[in-house]
């Protein structure tokens, strides 16, 4: 500190201020399989509050709401062919405590959908066919007068095929 002008001095000194903050968070966490005759089923949900708590001069401190979530069924129809689905979805939300920061309040969603089939012909080849939809959406809270909306949606598709054959 001695060795800088009092300006930089200041303007340090100021940014560590604003540096300094405490983070607290809870979650809850939840995971279940069961395999019944073919059938294979899973389940893993999560759900958190991350609080960001900031000095006065930090406009940062905020609220994050998080919840994530999938759920999936494999179905065996022979030694030789599976079928696997999986849906997957999150929501997050992040909300400012600081009036100035509200504008940038907003929810982000998110819907996947993931269906494979798995065919094993003999030991040394197997084919995977899938693909996966996908939706994700975000969404501010409110928007200022005079200003555009920003919320943003987008829709995705994708095919994948996987060959392995050993020789």
């Amino acid at each position: 500190r001695e060795d800088l002008p009092p300006t930089q001095a200041a303007q340090k000194s100021n940014l560590l201020q604003q540096a300094d903050y405490d983070q607290g968070l809870f979650g809850l966490r939840a995971r279940s399989h069961a395999t019944l005759g073919r059938f294979a089923f899973s389940f893993d949900v999560n759900s958190s509050i991350l609080r960001h708590d900031t000095p006065e001069l930090n406009l940062d401190d905020r609220d994050e709401l998080y919840h994530n979530g999938q759920g999936g069924v494999l179905i065996q129809f022979s030694r030789y062919l599976q079928a696997d689905v999986k849906l997957l979805g999150s929501y997050y939300h992040t909300v400012y405590l600081v009036a100035e920061r509200s504008a940038e309040n907003n929810i982000q969603r998110s819907v996947r959908l993931q269906p494979r089939l798995e065919w094993n012909p003999s030991l040394n080849t197997r084919i995977r066919l899938g693909s996966e939809i996908r939706a994700t959406y975000n969404v501010h809270d409110f928007t200022l007068p005079g200003r555009r909306s920003s919320d943003q949606s987008a829709r995705e598709l994708r095919y994948d095929v996987d060959v392995d054959h050993r020789i």
